[in-house]
């Protein structure tokens, strides 16, 4: 630490030293909370002059600014304590503002001292010199070295960022290093303490991504916040032009989204993980196959049936995303191509489909204890009236463990009777086309919701809907009450590709 004489305090400009006024006042590396890459603010110093980044002054002439990003940094003068009788003084604690668009409510309390030629890193460093913490707690105390939030424990702040919806976060990754580390991780592939705290604390939320038509090469898949109402544009995935053309079909596992397709090279399947914002080549399913049913529950993404070089195929698989590696599953009762999938009382169910040359009304699930498939018969009645020719899968959604779906050829919302093995009639779907066999249309469980997507014909009356839909069937006792979510500006309304992340 080094003390500013009654004369003058050393300022650096345009890579000369010269001397000014100053007071008597401790200006030595007591404490500076600086992220790397903060502007400095004209005028902060006593005098009016704004003191150079090699200067030990900077390193408290704005002792609370970027502590966090956007919180006004605090004037004033630190009180000396003790100054007669040391010839030191120190610098007043630091009061933490409000965090990432006022969703953290304001904080105070003193905060660790941070050594001046820490100013570059932008991370929160204990002094060493000084035996207190955040509230009188000792770096034995709390087990850690850095600080989160100033004045609070490293727990409490991770409890604190983890409640910071999810479409915040990389305004948090922008306000310090340390920020960056715990929100996304090492480089964005290592442990990732906010996403680890979420998941203890039972935090969650469903984003829907999609990948709409809009008549144009290169279309790009969409997330949805329906929380915030937001869109945030994925990445453009680096597929070549054959998978980038190619009919795509997707799936998710854990918090990675799979899209399967065609490339040049073959049977192609592209991964995106939120976490790393990153697309990367999954690597291969254990048999290639296209028009088949999958589910996702935790890490696991379930896959079954499909077809295969024009044969339909009975078999089942599913992919680890921790692991990232494919496990087979023992083989369907029945060949099934385009059917669906869904978790109902924790099973992964597929639901109707083709056969060869039939339309298929029954219904199996996996039994994961016994490793075997249980057949339900005549589940799924509404295929007696699909067309033979190109019907679309099952639309299929579960809320609350309830099963819900579209009938296609008449636009109804149905849910299942699990006792009876029947389907009830709620009400009719908002404003769709029934001349489109159901293609075009995403219908998903988005918490206690059910959304309608999108939806469109492309043959008859050429009807499109470019919007979102949902009801709440607890809220209105049953009975579908539709609301208008969004427009969807990115797509006339048919939708490729449709499916639900927990994030």
């Amino acid at each position: 630490m080094r003390t500013q004489s009654e004369g003058a305090v050393e300022e650096r400009q345009n890579g000369e030293c010269r001397r000014g006024r100053a007071s008597g006042e401790v200006w030595g590396g007591d404490l500076a909370v600086v992220p790397a890459g903060t502007k400095k603010r004209k005028g902060s110093s006593r005098n009016g002059c704004e003191p150079g980044p090699s200067s030990t002054a900077a390193a408290a002439s704005s002792s609370s600014k970027g502590v966090l990003n956007g919180t006004k940094e605090r004037k004033g003068r630190g009180a000396e304590d003790g100054a007669g009788r040391s010839g030191r003084g120190r610098k007043r604690a630091l009061r933490g503002g409000g965090v990432a668009n006022g969703v953290l409510a304001t904080i105070q309390g003193p905060t660790t001292s941070v050594d001046a030629r820490t100013e570059a890193t932008g991370v929160f460093v204990h002094d060493t010199r000084s035996d207190v913490a955040a509230g009188g707690a000792t770096r034995e105390d709390t087990g850690q070295d850095e600080f989160l939030i100033p004045g609070l424990a490293y727990d409490l702040s991770l409890q604190c960022l983890s409640r910071v919806p999810r479409s915040d976060h990389g305004s948090l990754k922008s306000v310090c290093k340390k920020w960056w580390s715990v929100v996304a991780g090492v480089d964005g592939e290592g442990r990732n303490e906010v996403t680890e705290a979420r998941k203890r604390d039972g935090i969650k939320e469903e984003w829907v991504y999609m990948l709409g038509g809009g008549g144009h090469k290169g279309a790009i898949w969409r997330a949805f916040d329906p929380v915030g109402t937001k869109w945030r544009k994925l990445p453009v995935c680096p597929c070549d032009p054959a998978f980038d053309m190619c009919d795509k079909e997707s799936a998710v596992a854990g918090m990675q989204l799979l899209v399967c397709g065609q490339s040049a090279m073959g049977f192609t399947i592209w991964r995106y993980d939120l976490q790393s914002n990153n697309w990367s080549q999954a690597p291969k399913m254990l048999h290639d196959r296209c028009l088949f049913a999958s589910a996702n529950t935790g890490k696991y993404a379930y896959f079954a049936g499909g077809s295969a070089q024009q044969v339909t195929l009975q078999l089942a698989e599913r992919y680890n995303s921790e692991t990232q590696e494919w496990e087979a599953l023992p083989d369907l009762h029945s060949r099934r191509k385009l059917c669906s999938g869904c978790i109902l009382d924790g099973h992964f169910l597929v639901v109707g489909g083709q056969d060869q040359d039939r339309v298929l009304t029954s219904a199996e699930y996996y039994d994961e204890i016994k490793n075997q498939w249980v057949l339900i018969e005549n589940m799924w009645p509404a295929s007696e009236n699909a067309p033979l020719v190109s019907p679309a899968p099952p639309l299929l959604a579960v809320v609350d463990n309830e099963l819900y779906a579209v009938d296609a050829t008449t636009m109804e919302l149905k849910s299942y009777q699990k006792g009876t093995n029947t389907w009830k009639t709620l009400g009719r779907v908002p404003d769709r086309s029934v001349d489109s066999s159901g293609w075009g249309m995403g219908f998903k469980a988005v918490g206690k919701d059910i959304f309608v997507i999108g939806g469109s014909s492309d043959r008859g009356n050429g009807h499109l809907c470019n919007e979102i839909h949902a009801c709440n069937l607890e809220s209105s006792g049953g009975e579908p009450k539709w609301r208008r979510v969004c427009r969807l500006f990115f797509t006339t309304g048919f939708i490729y590709n449709c499916t639900v992340m927990t994030v």
